[in-house]
């Protein structure tokens, strides 16, 4: 059992007024949240436990 609750990808891209408005997107095991600049994806450690490929 992983001692994570989160995982949390952080990026950024440019512009940062790219988008018109933020996007925000839920998905099974986590959500991804887009605006000013950032996308920011919180992500259950369960989600890489069950789909990772060695």
């Amino acid at each position: 059992m992983s001692k994570f609750i989160t995982v949390q990808l952080e990026w950024s891209y440019s512009p940062e007024d790219y988008l018109e408005e933020p996007i925000s997107i839920e998905f099974e095991g986590g959500t991804l949240e887009i605006k000013d600049g950032v996308a920011l994806a919180n992500v259950t450690p369960k989600l890489f436990l069950e789909k990772a490929r060695y």
